[in-house]
């Protein structure tokens, strides 16, 4: 298996880097003989520059904010873009049904690790609140299929900015990525517009400094904007604001994220986590799945609001 993430990672970082200007580091060899290191391994180049960890950029000047999260939402925008057939990535993922078959894989895996026991008490993990009625929620609420190089994991600690420009001179981690469904992206990228205080931006106090950033509509709308004038015109990525399916994405985002929760309170129970780093998770895993459960009672998946936590 890590022989594969790391033989696909180098896979796209040489497509992107060969055919496209999109900001990755050189991908210089690939090296698959385990008498090397034991284990399969790539060599790129360094890039000097900035990653910021806060979404909310402490350390920028609070009128400068705004021009990064511009520039990291186009930049997303742009590797959506992408016409991933012409690049010679159209074998590295299923076109299509990329929700689908996430919420079957998650809602197996969410099963699996609810009987997890503790090795000591015998305390199972236990499923999540109202697991089989997300799992049908999702499938009666599915959205419009669409296809896209999918990163997997955008987020701003993995964008090296300039050492002293708004601007993105590669994007890192692409262990996750494949062919899915650009909102999956988009909506992963935003999710501490939906966190509660003090994990997100939701119901923060006014010593949260959030000066500068965009509100979660002026991300949406730039990447909608970008989008289209970057694909075709008849181009299927196309979309319009407010973005329809856009609390479906959301949510199954949190979905997600609450899985891998449950499965980090599984591996405690095996004594196979840090007990401190899992007790932090297992409070996230509630957090997480609260957000799924708004949606689900709000029964509007086409809208695009905060749940008000």
């Amino acid at each position: 298996m890590e022989h594969e993430k790391v033989d696909r990672e180098f896979r796209i970082m040489r497509a992107l880097k060969d055919h496209t200007d999109f900001p990755v580091p050189t991908p210089y060899v690939l090296c698959e003989d385990p008498a090397v290191l034991e284990t399969s391994f790539y060599i790129m180049s360094f890039v000097p520059g900035r990653i910021f960890s806060d979404p909310r950029l402490p350390s920028i000047p609070a009128s400068q904010r705004g021009a990064y999260w511009s520039e990291a939402t186009r930049t997303l925008a742009r590797l959506h873009a992408t016409d991933f057939r012409a690049i010679g990535l159209g074998s590295y993922g299923k076109q299509g049904g990329y929700y689908a078959r996430n919420v079957r894989s998650w809602a197996r895996l969410e099963r699996q690790q609810a009987q997890v026991r503790d090795v000591d008490t015998g305390e199972v993990v236990g499923s999540l609140e109202r697991i089989d009625e997300q799992v049908n929620w999702f499938e009666k609420n599915e959205v419009e299929d669409r296809v896209c190089v999918f990163h997997g994991d955008f987020k701003f600690d993995n964008l090296v900015f300039h050492e002293t420009e708004p601007r993105i001179v590669a994007v890192l981690d692409r262990e996750l990525s494949t062919i899915g469904h650009p909102l999956a992206d988009l909506a992963h990228f935003t999710q501490s517009f939906y966190w509660p205080y003090p994990y997100g931006f939701v119901n923060a106090p006014p010593d949260f400094d959030l000066a500068g950033i965009p509100s979660i509509e002026a991300v949406q709308r730039e990447y909608v904007e970008t989008l289209a004038r970057l694909v075709p015109q008849d181009s299927k990525l196309k979309m319009e604001w407010p973005i329809e399916g856009w609390d479906y994405a959301v949510a199954f985002g949190m979905f997600r994220r609450a899985v891998i929760a449950q499965g980090i309170h599984a591996r405690l129970f095996k004594r196979q986590a840090n007990s401190t780093f899992a007790a932090q998770r297992i409070v996230m895993k509630k957090v997480y799945n609260d957000i799924v459960l708004h949606y689900v009672d709000q029964s509007k998946p086409q809208t695009a609001s905060q749940p008000k936590l």
